[in-house]
C-alpha cells in the first residue's frame, strides 16, 4: 500500500466520481480505476459501491477513509514540521476546519497565490491532532468569547434542480417540498438542521440519498440530476453551486441560521499570518 493509493482513494471518496477525480488528479480515468482496484485487492475488500458511472463509499470504505485521512494528515504535518526545521518551509499555520467552507484544497491554493509566504496545514474534522493555531467552526448559537471571532452568518436555504417547478420562486415554504425526495449530507450540521426543520413542519422526510464525505460535490451532482432537493448554507457553499444546474431559494416559513467562527488557543494569541488568513476567509465568505 502506498501514499499515492491513499491519496487517490481519498480523492475518489471526496468527489464521488472516477472521471471527476481523475480530472482533479490530472491522470487518466483508467489509471485511477486500476489503482483503486489494486488497493481493494490488497485490502481484500471492496471500498466502493458501483452503479453505472456512479461510485460511492460502502461501509468498509467509510471506515477506511477515516484511517486514510489520518495517515495522510499526519504525513503532511510531518513534512511541514521537517520543512520548518530545515528552513525550506516557513510561516506554517495549523488550521483545523470543523466546518466545510469550500471544496477541500481550494483555500490553501487561493491563499498561496495572495500570500506565498504562508503555508496552511489544513486539519479536517476527523483529525486526532489537538494542536492548532486557528479553528474554524459553525454553530447555531451566537457566541461571545475573547478567543472566538465571528466570521459570518448565513441562512440554510433550499437547493433545487434548475428544472424544479419551484426553482423560479424568490422564496418558498418548507411545506411545499414535503413530497419531494430529500438528499442528505451527513456532515457539517446538515442532518441535524434538516431533521429539526422537518419536526417544526410536522413532516416525515423522504430521504432518497445520503452522502458522508468532506466534500459536497456528490450532493451537487445528485441535485442537478433531479434525484431530489437538499438544504445548504447560502454563503459558504455558494461558489460550488452552478445556477444553471442547481438553484438556491430561501424559505419564508421555517428558517434556520448558522454562524461561522474562528477560534484560537487561549495561550497563543493570533499571529500576523493568522490575521491574514482570518481576513482572507472572512472577505471570501462575506462577498459570496
Amino acid at each position: 500500500m502506498t501514499f499515492l493509493q491513499l491519496q487517490y482513494f481519498q480523492t475518489v471518496a471526496r468527489v464521488g466520481s472516477i472521471a471527476s477525480a481523475a480530472e482533479t488528479l490530472s491522470i487518466s480515468p483508467a489509471s485511477l480505476s486500476k489503482t483503486i482496484h489494486q488497493l481493494e485487492a490488497e485490502l481484500g475488500i471492496q471500498l466502493f459501491s458501483r452503479e453505472g458511472r456512479r461510485i460511492s463509499l460502502n461501509q468498509a470504505g467509510s471506515v477506511f477513509l477515516e484511517y486514510a485521512t489520518e495517515i495522510l494528515d499526519t504525513m503532511n504535518a510531518a513534512r511541514l514540521e521537517l520543512g520548518n526545521l530545515t528552513g525550506t518551509i516557513r510561516h506554517v499555520l495549523h488550521v483545523r476546519m470543523d466546518v466545510l467552507l469550500d471544496e477541500p484544497g481550494r483555500i490553501p491554493v487561493e491563499l498561496k497565490a495572495i500570500h506565498p509566504e504562508i503555508t496552511l496545514d489544513i486539519m479536517p474534522p476527523s483529525s486526532t491532532r489537538g494542536i492548532y493555531d486557528l479553528r474554524f467552526f459553525a454553530t447555531s448559537n451566537e457566541l461571545v468569547d475573547d478567543n472566538v471571532e465571528h466570521i459570518c452568518s448565513e441562512r440554510w436555504v433550499a437547493a433545487l434542480p434548475a428544472t424544479h417547478p419551484l426553482a423560479s420562486q424568490h422564496e418558498i415554504r418548507f411545506q411545499e417540498l414535503a413530497k419531494t425526495p430529500f438528499i442528505l449530507f451527513q456532515d457539517d450540521g446538515h442532518e441535524e438542521t434538516f431533521m429539526s426543520m422537518c419536526a417544526d413542519a410536522n413532516i416525515k422526510p423522504q430521504v432518497n440519498l445520503a452522502f458522508s464525505s468532506h466534500s459536497h460535490g456528490g450532493l451537487h451532482r445528485a441535485i442537478s440530476e433531479g434525484l431530489g432537493f437538499s438544504i445548504v448554507p447560502e454563503r459558504t457553499w455558494k461558489s460550488e453551486w452552478k445556477q444553471d444546474q442547481v438553484v438556491l431559494v430561501p424559505f419564508c416559513d421555517i428558517m434556520r441560521k448558522r454562524h461561522i467562527y474562528c477560534a484560537h488557543p487561549a495561550n497563543r494569541p493570533i499571529t500576523e499570518d493568522g490575521r491574514l488568513v482570518i481576513d482572507y476567509i472572512s472577505k471570501k465568505l462575506n462577498q459570496a
